[in-house]
């Protein structure tokens, strides 16, 4: 199980919304998921799972989750990153 907490303007905390979460919670989307590694940053957040698909979600306003470039892009949501 994978809980999360913080600030999540962007979404970065990949629970479907943009609402902060000042205690931890359930992060319900990667409960199906075989994850082997987290990185974090400020806005936005990556997963590897052991398929080696790469997850992503928050802030793209610089390419950073690997989606359509976009200045005002971001995903509150997990979605694999297309080869």
């Amino acid at each position: 199980e994978i809980y999360c907490w913080d600030y999540n303007y962007y979404g970065q905390l990949g629970l479907g919304n943009n609402d902060n979460q000042n205690t931890p919670i359930l992060c319900s989307s990667l409960s199906n998921e075989d994850v082997v590694d987290i990185k974090c940053a400020s806005w936005y957040t990556l997963i590897l799972t052991s398929n080696q698909h790469v997850l992503s979600c928050g802030n793209n306003g610089c390419g950073q989750i690997g989606r359509k470039l976009d200045n005002e892009y971001s995903s509150p949501s997990f979605q694999k990153i297309e080869d």
